[in-house]
């Protein structure tokens, strides 16, 4: 749901889309959320996207969103991934694997 607030944060006006692809034979679906916004600044691409940025509260406020996206990913397998797909004067993209059967149990929920 973070990546999907990340995209949807644009003024009116702008094209949200989310799109999946199966892949039968790697048993995975990939799922890309776009937006046709301004893109990332290149700086904060630079310092690491997916990286925990823990700072003070003088600092600033924690940047945990996409790390927290990539561990629950990572979660439903090694195969699993999320990456930043575009980031251009086109929009920004994130991408996503998740296998089309998962390893979660009823279990892991309660």
């Amino acid at each position: 749901m973070n990546v999907i607030r990340k995209t949807t944060t644009l003024p009116d006006g702008r094209e949200i889309s989310i799109e999946t692809v199966k892949d039968l034979e790697k048993n995975l679906v990939t799922i890309t959320v776009s937006n046709d916004g301004p893109p990332i600044p290149q700086y904060i691409v630079d310092k690491g996207l997916f990286k925990k940025k823990l700072k003070t509260i003088a600092e600033g406020r924690a940047r945990l969103g996409l790390p927290l996206c990539r561990e629950m990913v990572k979660y439903h397998g090694d195969q699993c991934e999320i990456w930043l797909e575009r980031n251009n004067l086109a929009g920004v993209a994130f991408s996503f694997t998740f296998p089309l059967s998962s390893k979660l149990e009823k279990s892991d929920w309660d």
